[in-house]
């Protein structure tokens, strides 16, 4: 790098001359820049304004209001009976609350349809054993599962056959996989390095 510099507009090496310096009245001439008005930044306050002065003036009084009527004076009245509570009509005796037909929905039976809980809970505890606790998952799976299909069997009202049999053969790949594994790393730990 040259001693120039590298601030120069053109960079170094540049071994033009420089151009001939702008007479007044040149068309090439660039205006001359005004300097900008102050501005106020959003931390500091803004300079007062000058105000005029302002000679006050002397208060006038209000203007006179007409007299206004006086309201007439209550009758005596005797007291009122006392008030005895009663339940709002909502509440009580004679109210039956909507059924699930009017809104469009027939709710849960007790002992009819539904899915099996047993077969939801070997679902999860099977993608539990392929992901997160290899072995016990596995396990806990196909133990539930087992139960699980014994229970539909049983009421025939009830749904979830699929995730049961889901339940079942993810709880046999995840045995399957990490005992494949488990022999790997027996067999290269005895093979040695």
């Amino acid at each position: 790098m040259s001693e120039r510099g590298s601030w120069e507009p053109f960079g170094p090496g540049d071994d033009d001359p420089p151009p001939p310096p702008l007479t007044p009245g040149d068309p090439l001439e660039a205006p001359r820049a005004t300097p900008p008005p102050p501005t106020t930044s959003l931390w500091s306050e803004p300079e007062p304004e000058p105000r005029a002065a302002v000679t006050p003036s002397p208060p006038q009084p209000p203007p006179p209001q007409p007299p206004s009527p006086s309201p007439p004076s209550p009758a005596p009245q005797s007291p009122a009976p006392p008030v005895q509570w009663q339940a709002p009509p909502s509440v009580g005796a004679g109210w039956n609350p909507p059924s699930p037909e009017t809104y469009g929905w027939s709710g849960i039976t007790p002992r009819g349809g539904g899915t099996s809980g047993k077969a939801v809970t070997a679902f999860v505890l099977a993608i539990v054993g392929l992901f997160m606790c290899p072995v016990i998952g596995s396990i806990a799976a196909l133990l539930v599962a087992a139960g699980a299909r014994g229970e539909l069997r049983d009421n025939p009202a009830l749904q979830g056959r699929g995730l049961a049999r889901a339940a079942a053969v993810a709880g046999w790949m995840g045995l399957l996989f990490y005992g494949l594994l488990f022999l790997l790393m027996l067999i290269g730990v005895a093979a040695g390095p």
